[in-house]
């Protein structure tokens, strides 16, 4: 186009129509080679075939496990996971007990869902895959203040090389055991108080916690699992749409920030507005599951209106097999 610049990409019709003035071709043979140019303009600005690790993603995704509100479970994070027929439809075990056990196949088998827990914000002294990643004791750097209530465990340094390769590694164990999704636990060290200022020993923030479950979300995902943010009220405006699900432990002992909203429940309930679960647990008689449960006790651990439409089970802070439905 003389004099003007060409609209079209550097393999262009106006190239071509140069070319073939020069060549003195035909007007009709002219004309008919510079329409095929013109096609073939156009394909070249197209959206392009995606490639086979495009498709590898995009299948991940859709093979991402999204269960609903109201989707039923059960959680044993100690003891032999022996009794796999609760008429629930997902079991939360521990994962790193449960490696070689053969139990995330028998779940499989009887049409269960299997969400795996592990620790991801603190050192565990019993734990033995910590040592490959050089973290071996208390007085490393990265293991901070002891969890109070808690025999056994520091606080971790979640933005530490060393956790996070850790946090990896056990998620990478996780989706080669076939888990559904992860239960990270204890990503709410920013959540101190005037009892427990900086009860991390590392002054871990809000931003912070958010940015690792973020993380975690997104190694889990990439290996085709969902994941559950574990308590973290704090975090589920920032999170929401990073996670599948809410793992929500006693929120109806607890007042909201302004009393009388009722239980802090209520700020549960983003996950049910977004259709997804919240399985919340309630520990109504203490370490053990009483056989008995007080009826008042069950009242307000079952019908708290701010928990409407959750998943919630009753269980022993000991954590095994023993359950009791609220419905």
């Amino acid at each position: 186009m003389p004099g003007g610049k060409c609209p079209f990409p550097v393999f262009s019709a106006c190239k071509v129509s140069e070319i073939l003035r020069k060549l003195n071709y035909s007007t009709t043979m002219y004309t008919t080679l510079l329409t095929l140019a013109l096609a073939l303009a156009q394909t070249s600005t197209a959206t392009p075939t995606p490639t086979l690790l495009d498709r590898a993603t995009q299948a991940r995704a859709a093979a991402i496990w999204t269960p609903t509100a109201g989707t039923t479970w059960q959680m044993q994070l100690y003891g032999s996971v022996t009794k796999l027929d609760f008429p629930v439809e997902v079991y939360d075990i521990d994962v790193l007990d449960n490696l070689n056990t053969g139990v995330i196949a028998k779940l499989h088998a009887a049409n269960k869902k299997v969400v795996c827990y592990f620790s991801a914000g603190s050192y565990e002294n019993w734990r033995t895959d910590t040592k490959e990643f050089g973290l071996t004791g208390k007085d490393d750097v990265n293991i901070g203040k002891p969890m109070i209530g808690w025999d056994g465990e520091w606080w971790f340094q979640t933005s530490s090389t060393k956790v996070r390769d850790l946090m990896r590694s056990r998620i990478k164990k996780a989706a080669a055991a076939g888990c559904d999704a992860i239960d990270p636990d204890n990503i709410d060290g920013y959540d101190s108080d005037d009892e427990e200022p900086n009860k991390t020993g590392f002054n871990l923030s809000l931003a912070s916690a958010t940015e690792y479950v973020k993380f975690l979300a997104a190694e889990a995902h990439a290996l085709g699992m969902g994941m559950g943010l574990k308590n973290g009220l704090d975090l589920i405006p920032n999170v929401l749409n990073d996670v599948q699900f809410q793992v929500q432990e006693q929120c109806a002992q607890f007042p909201a920030k302004d009393d009388s909203l009722g239980s802090e429940c209520l700020y549960s309930q983003p996950f049910i507005k977004a259709n997804k679960p919240v399985f919340h647990v309630e520990y109504p008689t203490g370490e053990t599951l009483s056989n008995t449960i007080p009826a008042a006790e069950k009242k307000k651990d079952c019908q708290d209106p701010n928990a409407k439409g959750f998943s919630s089970i009753m269980k022993g802070l000991d954590l095994m097999e023993k359950i009791a439905f609220c419905t």
